[in-house]
């Protein structure tokens, strides 16, 4: 049958690819969420050639702006 020393290698190894796939997915998801922050917090950028306008927010846009200046409903009522 098998020796002690080679039931402990296989009994090492096996350890050792558990964790090692454990490692990947925790660095694969850590990776995936590192990524979506980054592509959020650049949705609001304009490309250097453009001419500059209001800051924005991520996800929110100018909606801060409309809101913040007469209300969104008030504007509307005013315009008909």
């Amino acid at each position: 049958m098998y020796s002690s020393s080679s039931r402990k290698q296989n009994e090492r190894r096996q350890r050792l690819a558990s964790v090692t796939m454990k490692d990947y997915a925790v660095y694969g998801l850590l990776g995936l969420f590192l990524y979506a922050v980054f592509r959020i917090m650049r949705v609001g950028r304009r490309p250097a050639n453009y001419p500059p306008g209001p800051p924005t927010l991520p996800i929110l846009g100018n909606i801060h702006q409309v809101l913040g200046a007469a209300g969104l409903l008030s504007t509307g009522a005013d315009l008909g």
